[in-house]
């Protein structure tokens, strides 16, 4: 039975660990999605500062970044939503793994109980 609980917690690591993997994961995406819309309100921010356009949005190169910008947020967006499925799938398992390690460890002293109380027996 010891084996087993060993084998139980040793499952339950693998599962937080790919948990956090997930979470770290979808916290770098949400960083990067973040990044890109400071950085797109700091150029709107700048552009109503100066009251006139500037080279780039002469040349055309804000309404490109501003397309540019969507596309990549579209994507982070995406798979951070792919990402954040997998980290609810993950607690759910995280979750299952965690509740047979606790019915194993209930075992393993309740066996430990009931063998003390046989041991006890014998002796008398």
């Amino acid at each position: 039975m010891k084996e087993l609980l060993k084998l139980s917690e040793l499952i339950l690591q693998v599962e937080l660990s790919s948990l956090q993997s997930l979470i770290r994961d979808e916290a770098a995406l949400a960083q990067q999605v973040d990044l890109l819309k400071r950085g797109a309100r700091e150029r709107a921010a700048s552009l109503l500062r100066s009251k006139s356009p500037d080279a780039a949005s002469f040349a055309g190169a804000d309404q490109r970044r501003s397309v540019w910008l969507e596309q990549n947020l579209a994507v982070l967006n995406t798979q951070r939503a792919g990402l954040i499925g997998n980290i609810q799938e993950r607690k759910g398992k995280s979750k299952k793994a965690f509740g047979r390690c606790e019915a194993l460890k209930a075992i393993c002293q309740e066996s430990a109980v009931q063998k003390r109380i046989l041991a006890k027996r014998r002796i008398r």
